[in-house]
């Protein structure tokens, strides 16, 4: 395993497993930030996942810088769950295959698809979806498209999200 020069502690990062009010760095359970390099490498960003029962010579020294931080003032951010557009935004591509399979397996057919970006009565923008449709090679769950073709559709955004996790999958 190779040892991290350790730089600078930088902080933890928020986590639903880290208890902001704890001072004892010892116990902590959460990632930490620290600048530092492997091996003589370059200086770097890192995450380092602590927790009690790690006992390496990495924990033990970022335990350490840890504890200067957080006596020095260092703050642990409360963690918040994230919002659900957040939660949106970070969800996965899915390939064009996944998700013209996704919505065969929820039961829309290819013609209802087609047919919905044909009602299109704007030209440019029904050519551009046809675009999107028909050459994009991922999809973003938050692209208009999507969000216009599945409205269109009659889905609720609860059974996109589910969907798409579900299309994940194939």
């Amino acid at each position: 395993m190779s040892i991290i020069d350790i730089k600078k502690f930088l902080g933890f990062l928020p986590s639903p497993e880290t208890d902001h009010d704890e001072f004892d760095m010892s116990v902590i359970t959460g990632i930490a930030l620290i600048e530092g390099r492997l091996d003589r490498g370059p200086s770097e960003i890192m995450h380092y996942g602590l927790r009690p029962e790690d006992v390496s010579s990495n924990a033990q020294n970022i335990r350490v810088q840890a504890q200067l931080w957080r006596n020095s003032g260092g703050v642990i951010p409360d963690w918040k769950p994230p919002t659900i557009e957040e939660f949106r935004k970070e969800m996965h591509t899915l390939s064009a295959r996944q998700l013209r399979l996704g919505l065969i397996q929820y039961g829309c057919t290819l013609a209802q698809i087609d047919s919905v970006i044909e009602s299109l009565e704007d030209d440019i923008l029904r050519d551009k979806a046809k675009i999107e449709w028909e050459y994009a090679t991922e999809l973003e769950r938050l692209h208009p498209l999507i969000l216009n073709l599945f409205a269109a559709l009659g889905f609720s955004p609860e059974q996109v999200d589910d969907l798409w996790r579900e299309s994940m999958q194939i």
